[in-house]
């Protein structure tokens, strides 16, 4: 379930200096996410007071609720209490204490509430922890610089708000961000510094223009269910952003990424490589080390993996590992590290393959990202399986288990599966057949035929190792008439 959106290439303004895109990455459940669903729609019926209401329970059913905190802190301050807003933006610092959203809501409060002197330790925060994903921390800067007297600074960090933001949308944004810093006199010259802002955004205008209706379009054929049109309009948008002076790789990763996606989720497989490539390339030339890029690299490597080009996806992982370092996130250096261990598994190069897994449980360990390290510990059961050490592969395929079971996960069928195997591998046929018919009961649930259709078959194999032919037979067929 998402909030609120067809696609993330739509937005929801939040307040003065922040316009966000709106994912799922901290929300806690569906039911969190439905209820924030809510709140927007009060917020944007012009409500706030009621979104508040509704953000407070869900702050109280989930007390580290991300968007509660974030949403929360936007209404206070469009209603111009300064002080809660901050405080919400502190509490999300408290509980994310290395994401740049915290940091960056903070700034923006105080400098709307013309205390230039307290935003400053926020704004700088948030610069080091999101300048390669928020174009917001940029002109946070430039104001932050234009308040201090410091034009040639101001000035830089506006050039860089532009390369940053080329959407109408945003542009509009800033503009109006500004107006209400003239309405109220926060900053003397306030027209100097919107003036210069809008001088250099006519250079680029006409480009970034066209490049907004690709993205517009795009979503509209999206609502339509033509995803082919939609990948194609996707290409346009990033071809022109090629076209700015100097190109602008950031945005030619954002809707090659897109196009790519579409292609593959249409099974066009030769158009998904060839848009991967392609976007392997910009992250190269541009030298981008932001989330999208390290997002599209990962997902590159996956498409890659899932049609057994093992080498050319290794290198997507790794041009993504080599991102998520330097943004030192190692939330997902723990997901690019299990990647990594499992195509260095595919290739037979099962050393290499066990020092990434390694490394994965090491750093979730380190983060407490456990629930994610089921996949890890699933997958590295395979690799000791296929080094002959048995044993250990049933220890790992059980803490995949184990960890599958404790947080519920969306694999537990596949983690049963995975253990039935390792069991099956050593003859033990009684403790393979009860992971494969707990694999089975939660694919009946969920509906989920092909896999049905497998475990079926896994379960007759196991049959007929147990020398019960009956059984055996009844389940193999079953599984071909579902196949």
């Amino acid at each position: 379930m998402f909030l609120n959106q067809t696609i993330l290439q739509k937005v929801f303004i939040t307040s003065i200096f922040l316009l966000l895109t709106i994912s799922v990455g901290f929300a806690q459940s569906d039911a969190e996410i439905k209820d924030l669903n809510v709140a927007i729609g009060h917020y944007q019926n012009g409500d706030k007071d009621q979104a508040i209401v509704v953000l407070t329970e869900i702050i109280q059913t989930y007390p580290k609720s991300y968007y509660g905190y974030m949403y929360r802190g936007s209404c206070y301050g469009e209603l111009g209490q300064y002080d809660l807003a901050v405080a919400d933006s502190k509490q999300l610092i408290a509980f994310y204490p290395n994401d740049a959203m915290g940091y960056l809501n903070a700034g923006a409060y105080l400098m709307d509430a013309n205390r230039f002197a307290d935003s400053k330790e926020y704004i700088m925060k948030s610069f080091e922890l999101g300048k390669n994903d928020y174009w917001q921390v940029w002109i946070n800067r430039a104001c932050y610089h234009w308040w201090e007297k410091d034009i040639p600074k101001a000035k830089k960090y506006m050039l860089k708000t532009i390369e940053k933001m080329p959407s109408v949308q945003d542009y509009n944004a800033v503009i109006e961000s500004l107006d209400k810093m003239i309405a109220k006199g926060i900053l003397s010259d306030t027209h100097q510094l919107m003036g210069y802002f809008k001088n250099e955004w006519t250079k680029a205008e006409e480009k970034y223009i066209q490049i907004q209706k690709y993205d517009q379009q795009a979503v509209e054929y999206l609502d339509k269910n033509d995803d082919l049109a939609a990948a194609q309009v996707n290409k346009k948008a990033s071809d022109l952003a090629l076209t700015v002076d100097p190109p602008n790789y950031e945005i030619a990763v954002k809707y090659t990424g897109f196009e790519a996606s579409l292609y593959k989720g249409l099974d066009k497989k030769d158009q998904a490589k060839a848009a991967y490539n392609r976007l392997l390339g910009y992250i190269e030339k541009g030298h981008l080390s932001d989330s999208v890029a390290g997002e599209n690299a990962n997902s590159g490597g996956l498409f890659f993996k899932n049609n057994h080009d093992n080498k050319r996806a290794a290198e997507f992982y790794a041009k993504a590992n080599d991102i998520f370092q330097k943004m030192d996130y190692k939330a997902w250096l723990v997901i690019i590290a299990s990647n990594l261990g499992e195509v260095y598994n595919n290739m037979g190069d099962y050393e290499q393959s066990l020092t990434y897994y390694n490394k994965s449980i090491k750093l979730g360990k380190e983060t407490g990202e456990e629930s994610g390290l089921s996949i890890t510990y699933n997958n590295i059961s395979s690799t000791y399986e296929n080094l002959g050490q048995y044993e250990t592969a049933i220890d790992m395929a059980k803490q995949a288990v184990a960890l599958g079971e404790k947080y519920q996960h969306g694999s537990l069928s596949a983690f049963y599966s995975s253990l039935g195997h390792r069991y099956y591998a050593i003859g033990d046929y009684g403790s393979a057949l009860t992971n494969y018919e707990k694999a089975l009961v939660l694919d009946r649930k969920n509906n989920e035929k092909f896999k049905v259709s497998q475990r079926l078959g896994s379960i007759g194999s196991t049959y007929l190792g147990l020398k019960k032919w009956t059984l055996a037979e009844q389940n193999l067929k079953e599984s071909v008439k579902i196949a």
